[in-house]
């Protein structure tokens, strides 16, 4: 297989069939039908995005949109994170998305925001367990 290292092989002899080794390892081998040779034969390129915002994914692929309650349960929250760019922009499309009014009146007569911008951490909190429907709405969108 190798060839047995003698006074007559030259260094550069014994390390060719190493070299031939990485060159087939790195290489795998190309089917008719693979994603790589489909993506070739159409040319295809990936778009930019042209919202001015992006929600990042978790480590685990997962979107980073949570539910939490507060005040003994009776306060329901979806929290939207890791936004990256127009934090009001996202605010607004999600607000237009859910189909909210911008201000909702309590029973005592004041107006709260339905949907409110954390700047400090860069979060967007949405009044209501609206989980699920923020989250078929970025999986559209393309996050």
């Amino acid at each position: 297989m190798y060839p047995t290292p003698t006074s007559s092989a030259t260094h550069s002899q014994l390390q060719q069939p190493q070299q031939q080794e990485q060159e087939q390892r790195q290489m795998p081998p190309q089917h008719p039908y693979s994603l790589k040779s489909q993506i070739q034969d159409h040319n295809l390129t990936p778009t930019l995005s042209p919202l001015p915002y992006l929600v990042v994914r978790t480590p685990s692929k997962n979107l980073p949109i949570y539910q939490t309650s507060k005040s003994g349960g009776s306060k329901h929250i979806t929290t939207i994170r890791k936004i990256k760019g127009d934090l009001q922009g996202l605010a607004n499309a999600v607000r237009a998305a859910l189909g909210l009014e911008e201000y909702i009146t309590d029973v005592r007569g004041r107006k709260k925001a339905n949907v409110v911008i954390n700047w400090t951490t860069r979060h967007v909190v949405v009044r209501g367990w609206r989980g699920p429907e923020i989250k078929r709405w970025a999986e559209v969108n393309g996050f």
